[in-house]
């Protein structure tokens, strides 16, 4: 897993330069460098992290979290985020009140005034955007329809904004807040591994754990003054996304759905077959229009990730659009059983034969109903005997 520092915001101002005619170009620089650095971490994560999630990713997290808490208690023992003087007010220091600079003026003394002064503040950014940039990989591996992409949204937007916080690091009430909602969102991957279950009771005891967390937090720091409270509403608000089926059925992961036919089992393999496309959509790997023949089986195949140690059973929702009710009409749901451990996921498929041509989908689901993925494709009826066929891998 790799982690990266994507801002040097504070670094940058404890060097003030000499204006030149460079001066301009690097403040722009400076400007778009957290945008460019997210964007190309997140690739970076996207690629290091792979299609899983392992426990070690989920230590290195957990790693983070403990160290982030640490410093928060002791930030909130002494009272500041900036030096030794109490927070006024609602636990805020003006973070422009210019720092008293050491005799001489020398660049060590300097270093070391930033780190006491400012590097609590610098030290949790850091940890809080490595958080949060592999939670955004944990949660995007694990949507695959709208819903669930729209926490995937918010998480890159707590990213980002983690980028442009630097000043306000120093505000316990804006901390404690991310700090809650990132033990949440570690909780509800983590919970699962170690209890062995993906009932949807851990993701209410994960949650809830989360806020509980925060508030042990601010007990152990009598001197901090900012408010916890936040955090509810944040808590409550995760709560409110999972009862609309907003959250992605974490930690399971879609690696990939198709339809096809003429599947089997192959020496440990699927291979499967599809209707050769033309040639300006070569790629595809799946039938998104299926014309088929009388009595013919279309299978719908799944890979799915899930955490060693847990069984479940997953359900394919096979769904008609009925062209006079104009909503999507339920044909069959079909379960099949599945188990974790296997790193390139777990396969299962189910078919159907003589369907109803017009638009169908799969949505593959928990037992709870929670959906983690869906395919769409359009049916024909032919009798055409001549169409050319092409085997496909089913990994």
């Amino acid at each position: 897993m790799a982690w990266k520092v994507i801002n040097f915001g504070p670094t940058l101002k404890a060097m003030p330069m000499t204006p030149n005619r460079f001066t301009p170009m690097l403040s722009r620089a400076k400007a778009a460098f957290p945008a460019v650095a997210f964007f190309g971490g997140f690739l970076w994560d996207a690629i290091t992290l792979g299609r899983s999630i392992t426990a070690l990713d989920l230590y290195i997290l957990l790693g983070y979290l403990l160290v982030a808490g640490g410093i928060l208690i002791w930030m909130g023992r002494r009272g500041s985020m900036r030096g030794s003087a109490p927070l006024a007010g609602a636990g805020t220091v003006d973070p422009a009140t210019p720092a008293p600079h050491s005799a001489g003026g020398s660049k060590t003394a300097d270093a070391l005034h930033w780190l006491r002064e400012d590097g609590p503040a610098f030290t949790l950014q850091f940890l809080f955007g490595s958080v949060f940039s592999a939670l955004t990989i944990f949660y995007f591996l694990s949507s695959s329809y709208l819903p669930g992409f729209l926490l995937v949204l918010a998480l890159v937007a707590l990213l980002i904004l983690n980028e442009f916080l630097e000043s306000h690091y120093h505000r316990f009430t804006i901390t404690w807040t991310l700090y809650g909602v990132a033990c949440i969102l570690f909780l509800n991957f983590a919970l699962p591994h170690l209890v062995g279950s993906i009932h949807p009771v851990w993701f209410f005891v994960s949650t809830a754990a989360g806020v509980g967390i925060v508030f042990a937090l601010r007990s152990l720091s009598p001197k901090a003054s900012g408010s916890t409270w936040p955090i509810m509403g944040a808590g409550m608000t995760l709560i409110l996304l999972f009862l609309v089926n907003a959250i992605p059925p974490v930690p399971l992961v879609k690696k990939r759905m198709a339809i096809c036919r003429g599947l089997e089992h192959i020496e440990g393999r699927y291979i499967g077959e599809m209707e050769k496309p033309p040639f300006y959509s070569a790629w595809r790997m799946s039938e998104s229009l299926v014309r088929q023949r009388g009595g013919e089986k279309v299978f719908c195949f799944t890979s799915v990730f899930l955490p060693t140690g847990i069984q479940t059973t997953l359900y394919h929702r096979w769904r008609f659009a009925d062209p006079r009710k104009k909503e999507w009409v339920q044909a069959q749901r079909i379960g099949f059983p599945i188990h974790g451990g296997r790193q390139d996921g777990f396969r299962g498929y189910t078919y159907k034969q003589n369907l109803s041509p017009g638009r169908w989908e799969v949505r593959v689901e928990t037992e709870s109903g929670r959906v983690l993925g869906t395919i769409h494709f359009r049916v024909e009826a032919t009798v055409d005997s001549t169409m050319e066929f092409e085997k496909i891998l089913l990994e």
